[in-house]
């Protein structure tokens, strides 16, 4: 995704998102069930979910 959609879809750019990413250590959880996502993927789903319902474009 280029950046004005990431910025729409998640509320940051890529390069706040890999901050914050390196801040919140997510590889480091524990995860139940054996399961193991990328954190990358783990924070943009919560981003998503925590942008979806007050956005004046949807």
């Amino acid at each position: 995704m280029d950046d004005d959609r990431v910025k729409y879809v998640f509320r940051f750019t890529k390069s706040e998102i890999y901050e914050i990413l390196s801040h919140l250590r997510l590889d480091q959880l524990q995860w139940t069930q054996r399961v193991r996502p990328e954190p990358l993927m783990t924070l943009c789903i919560l981003l998503r979910r925590l942008a979806y319902p007050i956005r004046y474009g949807d």
